[in-house]
């Protein structure tokens, strides 16, 4: 077939739409790329729409190869799915970006904690003041710290990054060069240097309102942790704290300067949803040196955060395995999200479980799982997932872990 491997992936972009769960749903039956992208220019697949049949007719591999070719004029490289480099961690969420745009280097990112900082365009002092002073900390420690790249907390964060001359981590909802926020090209060449801004956005690709939530799925899969600086209830940021259940992933929180103040208000119900308190950059270290929330073991090395190296000799061979995703499935280059092995049992009795029910507790069989997890096996979605997992839970067929997991 023609077109490069890159190319290939990006026609399946354009043809089913950037962030969309329906390449992964209708690609998972194919070894390969080439052999999808074939069965859809052929239409010899069964469940594509009219819409996708059309765009699969007006788009060509030409297409994605000259957008390819503007995004190295422009100065962006650019990953597929399969490509070596591509960050192990966005492999294992229900719906990775099958093609990453960005300027700076991911190389950095290798053996380091990241944790994505949440705040709103429009902080409170008190607000600033913490997040010059706790992601200071943070950096000190060796974090590195992701932002959405919106105005007011999330730049600020990027900022301080600077300042403390780490490596930072933009994630944008548009295409990186983009003139959104205004006037923060500067910025984002900056962050370009020592850290790297990442988009799944190709250059001339439209974008709206969703794609800023679809944005945060990335920048909390890519990270560990979520940290919560300020937040109205009706902030569209709290969606971080979404994907991060999903995900597995532990939420900090700052608490409130003023709890009768409207602007903590989604901070005050997080809290009340048992996320941790931060009084501290100490809270997040010890949170995670304890393995209060990982099973991946973290040291901390001449005062700096870090996730051991491979060649360490701190991982046993099944950790190594872990972390590198070479113990999960894969089809057509798709990791499945890793998954946490349990004591297997002998005898299961599922009558009286409708096939959907009786096929989640199938999956929980041999492994604990994640929400995020069972979703995407079982074709899903997430809020269904949770319906299910909720009615199973009080009929006695599963039950909730801790770390946000469920086995049966």
């Amino acid at each position: 077939m023609e077109g490069g491997h890159d190319a290939l992936w990006l026609w399946t972009v354009m043809v089913f739409g950037i962030g969309s769960k329906r390449l992964w749903e209708m690609s998972d039956n194919f070894d390969s790329v080439e052999d999808f992208v074939s069965a859809v220019k052929n239409r010899s697949i069964t469940g594509l729409t009219g819409q996708e049949y059309e765009r699969a007719d007006a788009v060509s591999i030409g297409d994605a190869e000259k957008i390819l070719g503007v995004c190295s004029d422009r100065g962006q490289k650019y990953l597929c799915y399969e490509s070596e480099g591509y960050p192990l961690q966005l492999k294992r969420i229900a719906n990775p970006p099958a093609m990453l745009f960005y300027k700076g280097n991911l190389d950095f990112l290798h053996d380091k904690c990241l944790i994505t900082v949440v705040g709103t365009r429009r902080p409170s002092q008190y607000s600033l003041e913490v997040t010059d002073k706790l992601c200071g900390e943070l950096a000190d420690r060796g974090f590195v710290l992701v932002s959405g790249f919106a105005e007011g907390i999330d730049q600020r964060v990027n900022l301080v990054s600077l300042e403390k001359g780490e490596g930072t981590v933009a994630v944008c909802g548009t295409p990186i060069d983009y003139d959104y926020p205004r006037g923060s090209g500067e910025l984002k060449n900056k962050i370009a240097e020592t850290g790297v801004v990442i988009s799944e956005y190709y250059p001339t690709a439209r974008f709206h309102s969703g794609s800023f939530s679809a944005r945060n799925r990335i920048s909390v899969g890519m990270s560990s942790g979520v940290l919560f600086i300020e937040a109205r209830r009706e902030s569209h940021g709290l969606d971080n704290y979404g994907h991060a259940v999903y995900q597995g992933k532990p939420v900090f929180v700052i608490p409130p300067h003023d709890i009768y103040d409207s602007r903590y208000f989604g901070q005050r119900d997080l809290l009340r949803n048992e996320c941790q308190a931060v009084f501290g950059a100490d809270d997040i270290v010890h949170a995670m040196a304890d393995g209060k929330y990982f099973s991946m073991k973290y040291i901390r090395s001449e005062g700096k955060f870090d996730l051991p190296s491979e060649d360490s000799g701190f991982y046993s061979e099944q950790e190594k395995r872990e972390a590198t995703g070479r113990s999960s499935g894969k089809k057509h280059g798709k990791t499945e999200p890793e998954q946490t092995t349990v004591e297997k049992r002998s005898e299961y009795d599922f009558s009286g479980l409708d096939d959907t029910q009786s096929k989640i507790c199938m999956l929980l069989k041999d492994k604990n799982m994640l929400v995020d997890e069972i979703s995407a096996a079982a074709g899903l979605d997430i809020s269904d997932t949770l319906a299910l997992l909720t009615e199973l839970e009080m009929e006695g067929a599963v039950r909730s872990l801790p770390g946000k997991m469920f086995g049966l």
